[in-house]
């Protein structure tokens, strides 16, 4: 069950860019393991009354969020309302705690990690069996980089479901627990790491906006491995 926190949404400021609305705050008070349900809600009547929450929104918004400084949410201002100077509109983020987990449970979806030397080899098709035609080869350079020991485990992901309201997978392989999760998407892995780096203080490697996902490489999150690494 969620504790009762302390968490406090302070300095909520609006960028207008293009189309949007960025939204900026930070929530402060929080503790490792919270996950919270964020909301934005606008007003165009000086703060009068309030309509929300809005739904064309993107970013720190929605379930599975938490703490942090200079999170933001991007609003189709634009095209939800039609309206965009955002000296006309009042802003309000309202945020509802849904998660919190247990110090033990944290420390075991971390895991421990293996470091894997990097090095330079021959990528490709080494043997001209491959079932495509552009499987040259190549010689790439991989750095140093940390790979979980094990794999991710149904305890693990159901944790992530559980603070996200994600669906758990119907099909259980060799079963729950302590064993691997199995029939999830890539989409459902990137948002697993997503979701781990900020429940864990560190900066999301991925950005999500819909079917688009894109990467910062110099984030500090936890990441899936490239091409490159698996090889």
């Amino acid at each position: 069950m969620p504790h009762l926190g302390a968490q406090v949404v302070e300095h909520v400021r609006p960028d207008q860019r293009g189309d949007s609305v960025y939204v900026y705050y930070d929530l402060t008070g929080c503790q490792p393991g919270d996950s919270f349900f964020v909301s934005l809600f606008v007003s165009l009547n000086g703060g009068a009354s309030y309509q929300g929450p809005k739904e064309m929104v993107a970013g720190d918004v929605g379930p599975g969020q938490v703490g942090g400084q200079d999170k933001c949410i991007r609003w189709a201002a634009q095209q939800e309302i039609g309206r965009l100077s955002v000296a006309e509109i009042r802003f309000k983020v309202e945020v509802r705690q849904t998660h919190s987990l247990d110090p033990d449970v944290l420390a075991a979806l971390t895991g421990s990690f293996v470091k894997v030397e990097g090095g330079t080899f021959v990528m490709g098709d080494l043997f001209g069996d491959g079932l495509d035609g552009d499987e040259y080869l190549d010689t790439i350079t991989v750095s140093t980089f940390w790979l979980g020991a094990n794999e991710v485990t149904w305890a693990s992901f159901s944790a992530f479901c559980g603070a996200t309201g994600r669906a758990l997978p119907e099909e259980t392989g060799w079963g729950t627990g302590p064993h691997p999760i199995v029939n999830v998407s890539w989409y459902d892995a990137v948002a697993f790491c997503n979701w781990l780096s900020r429940t864990t203080g560190l900066t999301p490697v991925y950005t999500i906006e819909g079917e688009v996902v894109t990467a910062d490489w110099q984030a500090n999150g936890y990441r899936l491995p490239t091409e490159a690494e698996w090889e």
